[in-house]
């Protein structure tokens, strides 16, 4: 075991009774860690801060992988103390900085994945009545009889531990694998078997989606009062790394089976993923239910039977025959806990094949499948049940006339702004270019007609012009 960072970062420091090793990427200094982490060059590395002891989240900025050594000492400031480094890739920004795509506002979602960085798992060990001495000894003893799977990284986050297996492309060892939905799929069910291997560690069941949040290397936990420290294994200055089939091999992860139907709607590519119509409704539906049911393992009593029959459905609109249907919803009743019976199968093709299932809203699949907002937040299209919504009636929505009114007010209370701060009117094309710096949208034809309805004269205005031109002394003999 052996980190790759000097002495000096505090970052990462060597195991307790280990030597550090000679190589390393001091002209990276803090960062380091994490382009270790990240592997890629055009993914986004989310940043977020907690506060009120991790109960205000916040995200914080989205850097660009290739520009993160310009652009992480402007925000280190705000990352020493309870700060937050994404695991895994995104693949777009919410909203562009003022640098452009550089780096700007987070979209760090599952369906906005670009990278899968790692495979991980967060130890609570305390809850156990250990401390970290003694939890890194069983997780290294487990390496080394070959319970465990070598960590690539071994975190001591302030009160716990997350142990992080790097992930690369089984055809370019030295990049991180994409984060298609079928490798989605493969990384659901390998987080949860990390969970199960390591329960008797202080496992958290809860910590396996996709787009998960570590503590950033050198921080301050203030709850523990600790620093956030990495170390980094591997032979030689590589650290150890898997590709996303090796690991689920090792640990025990067998591939999914699913139909030709349901597959192609898993691997639909991208860029398809945003056409309209029933045909890409029913395939995202799919998709979505395939996933959800690769994250919790299986459908458990209380909304089974719904999932079987909307799972058939789903089969059916997708256009796979009754017959195969039937067989692939008996594998999932299967996996359901506890499993179902071979009749509640076949009334479940029934049903789902069945007349009267001709449609069903998005919100009735979540408030069957009992959606809740952690998992809505990994899925396309589905909202969290409604039982997971505030009660009361929601404020209606504004109407596109309120919209525009409240815009317009807003638009001219801006104008009124600028020409206070600059003590003079500008011209309608310099205001105009003012307001679009300022987030409005707009030319000079708009600018002349919020100058007329709130009484502003321009000098440049034709009827200001011939206000001036009356005002003149007419010369003798000059006409």
């Amino acid at each position: 075991m052996h980190p790759i960072l000097t002495r000096e970062d505090p970052g990462a420091r060597s195991v307790p009774g280990q030597r550090l090793s000679g190589y390393a990427w001091s002209e990276q200094g803090p960062i380091a860690p994490i382009l270790a982490l990240h592997r890629h060059e055009d993914g986004y590395i989310a940043f977020a801060v907690a506060r009120d002891g991790g109960e205000d989240f916040r995200p914080l900025i989205s850097i660009r992988r290739d520009e993160l050594a310009r652009y992480f000492p402007e925000f280190r400031e705000q990352l020493l103390k309870d700060s937050y480094v994404s695991i895994n890739a995104g693949w777009r920004l919410r909203r562009h900085g003022i640098d452009g795509a550089a780096c700007g506002y987070p979209l760090h979602r599952t369906d906005r994945l670009r990278y899968l960085c790692a495979a991980y798992a967060d130890l609570d060990y305390y809850r156990l009545g250990i401390d970290f001495g003694q939890a890194l000894g069983q997780i290294v003893t487990m390496q080394e009889t070959g319970n465990l799977p070598r960590a690539s990284i071994i975190v001591k986050s302030g009160r716990g531990m997350w142990l992080l297996y790097l992930l690369h492309d089984h055809r370019d060892p030295s990049r991180a694998p994409g984060a298609f939905p079928e490798k989605l799929e493969q990384y659901f069910a390998l987080q949860r078997a990390i969970i199960e291997r390591l329960a008797p560690l202080g496992a958290d069941a809860s910590a396996r989606d996709a787009a998960r949040h570590i503590r950033v290397p050198g921080s301050l936990h203030t709850g523990a009062e600790d620093s956030v420290q990495w170390w980094i294994q591997g032979e030689g200055p590589a650290a150890y790394s898997y590709s996303l089939t090796q690991l689920c091999q090792l640990f025990g992860v067998q591939p999914a089976k699913r139909h030709v139907r349901e597959r192609a709607a898993i691997e639909e590519p991208e860029k398809e993923k945003h056409r309209r119509g029933w045909v890409a409704l029913n395939r995202r539906r799919l998709r979505e239910l395939s996933l959800l049911r690769c994250i919790r393992g299986g459908f458990s009593q209380g909304c089974r039977n719904n999932a079987v029959m909307i799972y058939a459905w789903l089969l059916r609109t997708n256009g796979v025959p009754r017959r195969e249907a039937a067989v692939e919803v008996n594998l999932m009743g299967a996996e359901c806990h506890p499993r179902l019976t071979p009749s509640e199968c076949r009334d479940a093709v029934k049903t789902g094949f069945g007349p009267r299932m001709a449609r069903m809203l998005d919100q009735t699949i979540s408030d069957r499948l009992v959606v809740t907002p952690s998992e809505a937040a990994m899925l396309e299209g589905l909202p969290p049940a409604t039982r997971f919504k505030a009660k009361g009636p929601a404020p209606p929505a504004p109407t596109p006339s309120e919209v525009q009114a409240r815009t317009i007010m807003e638009r001219r209370a801006r104008i009124t702004g600028i020409i206070a701060e600059l003590g003079r009117v500008p011209t309608l094309r310099e205001m105009g270019q003012r307001l679009i710096e300022a987030g409005f949208r707009g030319n000079h034809q708009t600018v002349f007609k919020d100058y007329q309805a709130l009484g502003i004269k321009s000098y440049r205005t034709c009827e200001v012009r011939a206000i001036l031109q009356s005002r003149q002394l007419s010369l003798p003999g000059v006409s």
